[in-house]
């Protein structure tokens, strides 16, 4: 009798597990993208993922396979925050975010500069303790200011442009955000009237980012590779790589 209540057990075990998996989304609004499409009860399907999902949608390369683990997608600059979701195959199995005990349901993802790493961990459901038996990686790489930058040409007029704050980051709510013109300036006269400014004697004095653009209002149209950071009366001399190595000999 023990052994059959053992069994019995077990079963439950895996009845529990079952409801478990399919009750992993229920705290999410019942949009059809979100509901779990029918998995099997094949154990040769265990460790693979019937699909990877992002909110906005995202074009991966190579297109997805349940064979194939890691896959690289693009976003531009402006995107700071993607939703994430994938659904294992097996019955058995579930699709959890960055470790065996992560989220099992659509999750916000904030984006920094350049590549993001984002696992998708295949977890056995039918132990104790579940069991990754799989992982699959999306890389995603956000896109910088200087990586579709114009090529830069002297001979062309350019209007000088500063930030002190980036809207969708406004730290400091009286002041302005984005890209603002400095008025009657170029870059040219701008740069050769910067330059007869004294040195400034502290390293925190208040100033803000100066950078040629075409128009101040088209992001794409700026040199961002070529931003200063400016205080408003004085200037931060630029100390040249042997200065510098000299300067930092010896320290920590």
């Amino acid at each position: 009798h023990r052994e059959e209540d053992e069994e019995d057990d077990v079963v439950g075990l895996q009845h529990q597990s079952h409801r478990l998996i399919h009750n992993a989304f229920q705290d999410v609004p019942l949009d059809e993208k979100y509901q779990r499409p029918e998995c099997n009860d094949d154990k040769a399907t265990m460790p693979y993922l019937s699909g990877i999902f992002t909110e906005p949608k995202l074009e991966f390369s190579p297109a997805f396979s349940p064979l194939v683990a890691e896959y690289h997608a693009t976003v531009p600059y402006e995107t700071l925050l993607i939703k994430v979701w994938a659904f294992a195959t097996s019955c058995d199995a579930e699709a959890r975010l960055e470790e065996k005990d992560g989220l099992a349901r659509p999750a916000n993802y904030s984006l920094g500069l350049g590549e993001n790493r984002i696992n998708f961990l295949v977890a056995d459901l039918t132990h104790t303790e579940p069991w990754v038996i799989n992982t699959y990686t999306l890389h995603v790489y956000r896109q910088r200011h200087t990586d579709n930058e114009p090529t830069f040409n002297p001979s062309t007029p350019h209007q000088v442009c500063t930030m002190t704050q980036d809207c969708d980051m406004r730290v400091f709510p009286a002041e302005p955000c984005g890209l603002q013109p400095i008025k009657d300036q170029t870059w040219e006269k701008y740069m050769s009237q910067h330059a007869l400014l004294p040195p400034c004697l502290r390293g925190d004095v208040p100033g803000r980012w100066v950078m040629p653009c075409g128009v101040c209002g088209d992001k794409s149209s700026c040199h961002w590779s070529m931003a200063e950071w400016h205080p408003g009366r004085c200037r931060h001399e630029v100390m040249g790589r042997d200065k510098l190595q000299q300067c930092l000999t010896g320290k920590k």
